[in-house]
C-alpha cells in the first residue's frame, strides 16, 4: 500500500498515478509500527537501579576494602612487648617480643585477619574497640568436611603450621578430636553460643559461631589488651 504525495489517496502498489488528483506516485509507502519490548524497558531499568546502588554504596565507602578505619594506627602493650601497626591501604607490622615482620591485614565476617609472607598461615582475631584499646582475642577457625546443616553436629577440620586436627560432633552428646597420632573421645553441649567440652582432664569452655562451612572458636582466656599510640 501507498499513498498519494499531494493529496494523500490511498493508491495500489504499482500504480503511478494518484486516481483522485492525478499527482504521480513517489512510492511513499506506510511505515510499519515500532514495536516496544515492555519486558526489556523494566529489565533494563531495574539493572540501571542496581548499578546506581553498588556505586552509592561504594562512593560511601570511600571505595575502601573490609578493612575500618577505625583499627587503622599504631597499638602496643609495652608489657607484652607486642606492638601492631596497621596501614591504610592494609598494610602493616607485627611486632611480638622483639620479632617484626611486614604483614598484610583485613577485616572478614568481624574477624581480624593478619598474615605474612614469612609464616605458613593467617592468623585471626576477635577485636573489639573502646576508645583508645584495642582488645584482640585469638580465634581458631576449622572448616566443616562432613556432616550436614547449619549446627554443631558433623565433622570439622583444621590445618596450621603442618599440623591437622579433626573434631567430630556427634548428636548423642559425644565426640571425637584427632591430633595427628592420637584420638580424645568428649562431651558436649552448646547454648546461646557457648560450647561446653567435657574431656578426662577438665572441661574447657570457649565461645563459638558458625559461619557457612566455618566454625569459629573464641577463647576469652587468649586475650590481649593494646592501646593506640597515635592517631
Amino acid at each position: 500500500m501507498q499513498f498519494c504525495s499531494n493529496c494523500g489517496e490511498k493508491m495500489d502498489t504499482g500504480v503511478v498515478f494518484c486516481p483522485n488528483c492525478g499527482t504521480q506516485s513517489t512510492q511513499v509507502k506506510e511505515k510499519p509500527p515500532v514495536s516496544i519490548n515492555k519486558k526489556a524497558i523494566i529489565i533494563i531499568a531495574a539493572i540501571a537501579v542496581v548499578l546506581t546502588t553498588v556505586i552509592i554504596v561504594f562512593l560511601l565507602r570511600g571505595g575502601s576494602s573490609t578493612n575500618p578505619r577505625e583499627l587503622v594506627g599504631h597499638w602496643e602493650n609495652p608489657d607484652e612487648r607486642f606492638e601492631l601497626m596497621l596501614n591504610a591501604d592494609g598494610t602493616g607490622r607485627f611486632d611480638d617480643w622483639g620479632d617484626s615482620d611486614r604483614i598484610s591485614w583485613r577485616v572478614v565476617d568481624g574477624l581480624l585477619e593478619i598474615d605474612s609472607r614469612t609464616w605458613d598461615d593467617a592468623v585471626f582475631f576477635e577485636y573489639r574497640l573502646s576508645g583508645q584499646r584495642l582488645t584482640l582475642t585469638y580465634v581458631q577457625i576449622l572448616y566443616r568436611v562432613g556432616g550436614r546443616g547449619s549446627g554443631l553436629v558433623g565433622t570439622w577440620e583444621q590445618t596450621r603450621w603442618g599440623d591437622s586436627i579433626e573434631i567430630e560432633f556427634y548428636a548423642d552428646g559425644t565426640g571425637r578430636a584427632s591430633h595427628d597420632w592420637h584420638d580424645d573421645m568428649f562431651e558436649w553441649s552448646s547454648r546461646n553460643g557457648r560450647l561446653s567440652i567435657i574431656e578426662s582432664w577438665g572441661t574447657e569452655i570457649v565461645d563459638y559461631r558458625i559461619s557457612g562451612q566455618r566454625l569459629i572458636l573464641i577463647d576469652d582466656s587468649d586475650s590481649t589488651v593494646l592501646r593506640r599510640r597515635d592517631r
